[in-house]
């Protein structure tokens, strides 16, 4: 143990008396105490209101005209309060806090920040957090090269280029607030360049009206692990709305997708490949592995629900892909609830694929690239498969073969879902999916429901609720 002062250090004997003990244990407490006053003393508070004059010193009473002025100034633990109004500025936050002290800027009923000639905001110190602000005319709306930032409450939109651009950070996390309309062009809500290191997007919103093409790109991440969206509403992009791509030859590991909604992404132009025409759709994740994606909805998707691609061990369980459909152009290829191709040891659990064009395709079609060595396994159970055009395809062509173990997948029958038409997938009472199904080792459901509730894990994303 370490004793920073005189007094805290023990006095030797076992048998002081129990008052002296108090009285060193009192002494520790003040010294302890004034010690933390002592820091709290150096933290400063500052603030900020547009069109301020005078030779500010940022106090309340005589606010700085720009965030620029107080981001000059603010050190580790200091907090600066930016009043409601139009910052034309590109403000750069370059000084960095500490791990329990950050600098803190927090908005005040939202002020504007309009990024003058750069970024909103650009931010290469570390331990900063940035609060309630609406960042819209930058460059970018926020720039993020430093570690340890949080992004709270922002609300990023029609940037000139991406909204979010996370370069080579560690320890990012993005909540709450909306990314909505950057572009034109090939602008994206949040782009992730270079290594990306423990980045979390929880409880936003990101939507397009065709102005922005693609909802999250990491493709550009490099070797990248701990990427986690969770309770993330993507939507209305051209392009993908998340598309999780590490370049080659980097990879993508433990990605965690949880909670989240993707819809009506990939409406925009149809690609060609050689003869083959198709359109994108809601998520691809590529040159993954390790990674879960759990409890989301794929759906509306013209090209695909979710494609996972030249991806390994990979956990796709209690989710729903809905209603992805081709476009009704007979020379562009269908709609799929869910690809998994030219990967291996994936497992696809409890899972429901409803409305689709083709449920669920699995292959191992050829990558261009070399292939792992041995034969490849993907592993379905537990999957309710109904109202698709095609339920499941298998396919391997002119490479190892893919083995798909199957088991206790309910397809051709009627599941009996509550209001499928209302988009509640719970199963009525009399279901042929409860206690129909195989112990997977998947403990809970969509809800949260532990599973079994009967003598057996029912089928598909839902365990039944007895009432």
């Amino acid at each position: 143990m370490m004793y920073d002062t005189p007094q805290c250090r023990p006095h030797g004997r076992f048998n002081a008396s129990r008052a002296s003990l108090l009285r060193r244990i009192l002494t520790c407490i003040a010294v302890l105490a004034l010690a933390f006053l002592a820091v709290s003393a150096q933290a400063a508070t500052y603030h900020v209101e547009a069109g301020a004059t005078g030779a500010n010193d940022g106090s309340s009473t005589a606010p700085f005209a720009t965030i620029a002025q107080a981001a000059r100034v603010a050190r580790a633990g200091d907090t600066v309060y930016v009043e409601q109004g139009e910052y034309n500025e590109s403000v750069v936050l370059e000084h960095s806090g500490k791990e329990n002290t950050p600098i803190i800027f927090v908005g005040q009923d939202r002020p504007e920040v309009h990024g003058a000639g750069g970024p909103g905001f650009f931010i290469s110190g570390n331990h900063v957090t940035v609060q309630g602000f609406d960042v819209s005319g930058g460059v970018f709306g926020i720039h993020v090269t430093g570690s340890n930032v949080n992004l709270l409450g922002n609300y990023v939109h029609h940037n000139r280029h991406d909204g979010i651009r996370v370069d080579g950070a560690m320890d990012v996390h993005i909540q709450n607030g909306e990314i909505y309309d950057n572009g034109p062009g090939n602008a994206v809500g949040i782009w992730l360049a270079g290594s990306v290191y423990d980045l979390v997007v929880q409880d936003v919103d990101i939507s397009s009206t065709g102005i922005q093409k693609t909802g999250i790109n990491a493709y550009e991440a490099g070797e990248s692990n701990g990427i986690i969206l969770r309770n993330v509403n993507i939507h209305d992009h051209p392009e993908y709305g998340a598309s999780l791509m590490a370049e080659s030859p980097g990879e993508l590991t433990d990605i965690r997708i949880i909670n989240c909604r993707f819809d009506h992404n990939g409406f925009g132009a149809v690609h060609t490949i050689g003869d083959m025409r198709y359109r994108l759709g809601n998520v691809l994740i590529q040159r993954a592995t390790r990674s879960i994606v759990e409890k989301s909805v794929f759906s509306n998707g013209p090209g695909w629900g979710m494609d996972c691609y030249t991806s390994d061990r990979l956990v796709i369980r209690n989710n729903l892909f809905l209603d992805n459909m081709d476009s009704g152009d007979p020379a562009v290829g269908p709609g799929i609830g869910l690809e998994v191709n030219a990967g291996q040891d994936n497992l696809i659990l409890h899972n429901v694929f409803y409305g689709n064009s083709i449920g669920l395709f699995t292959s191992y079609l050829d990558s261009g690239g070399p292939w792992p060595p041995g034969p490849a396994f993907d592993v379905v159970q537990n999957n309710i498969f109904w109202s698709n055009d095609e339920d499941m395809q298998v396919t391997s062509e002119d490479n190892p073969p893919l083995t798909v173990l199957q088991g206790a997948n309910l397809m051709g029958v009627d599941p009996q879902f509550m209001d499928p038409a209302g988009l509640d997938f719970h199963l009525a009472q009399g279901s042929p999916a409860i206690d129909a199904g195989v112990d997977a080792g998947v403990e809970d459901d969509f809800d949260g429901n532990p599973r079994p509730q009967g003598k057996a894990p029912d089928i598909g994303a839902f365990e039944f609720q007895q009432q």
